[in-house]
């Protein structure tokens, strides 16, 4: 405690959000009696209290940690913007997909027609870009660490539910190129609208998700603010 303010008088003049964060810790751990019951827990051990006194650590303990957690809040707000930062990515990378899944899908429609291109040729740049969406970032599993905390995170299954969305129109897109080959137009378009649903899905669904990040980031400027106060 004596450390924690300190630090939060060294640190006011030039990080005030810091300041007010290591005063925050400083408060709780007055509040939570910490010091006061690691007196008690020497005494008890002192008095051959044993059982007492590991009853007591484990209480301490959980306060402490909660005061880890705490001094620990500052890296949230680096973590999501990391976050957004993945998430804007891969929807940039989800809209060019379907932009090209559409051209695609047009030239599909033009065969017979007004179309230079042959089936064949579809069929290749129909496997081409399903190589595309096998590689893309929100097709494969979501990292496991860096989620940031909040009562306002995304669902755990968000990510979960964009990867299946993602393999769901990398599976149409091949099935498209097999009825390309197979010179089956009809079909193929077919095809390649269940992968452009998909892919608008996916792209929804990432919107969704940047819009609760950016009100988590509201909310813990806002808290950080409360701090300062």
């Amino acid at each position: 405690e004596s450390l924690l303010q300190r630090l939060s008088d060294l640190l006011r003049p030039t990080d005030p959000d810091r300041a007010a964060l290591l005063g925050k810790a400083l408060s709780e751990s007055r509040q939570e009696l910490i010091a006061p019951q690691l007196q008690e827990i020497v005494k008890k051990i002192e008095r051959g209290e044993l059982s007492e006194a590991l009853k007591d650590q484990d209480q301490v303990l959980e306060s402490m940690a909660d005061l880890l957690e705490l001094l620990l809040d500052e890296n949230r707000a680096n973590d999501i913007k990391a976050e957004r930062q993945r998430m804007q990515e891969q929807l940039q990378e989800a809209k060019r997909l379907s932009s090209e899944q559409r051209q695609l899908r047009e030239k599909t429609q033009q065969l017979d027609g007004s179309s230079k291109q042959s089936p064949t040729d579809l069929a290749k740049e129909q496997e081409k870009l399903a190589q595309k969406m096998k590689g893309s970032p929100e097709s494969q599993s979501p990292p496991a660490k860096g989620q940031p905390k909040s009562d306002q995170k995304p669902s755990p299954d968000s990510s979960s539910s964009q990867g299946d969305k993602m393999q769901a129109a990398e599976q149409a897109m091949r099935a498209a190129k097999d009825k390309l080959a197979e010179l089956q137009k009809q079909d193929a378009t077919r095809e390649q609208d269940k992968a452009i649903e998909q892919l608008e899905k996916t792209i929804e669904e990432l919107h969704q998700m940047l819009e609760q990040q950016r009100e988590e980031e509201r909310q813990e400027l806002l808290a950080r603010l409360e701090a300062r106060l």
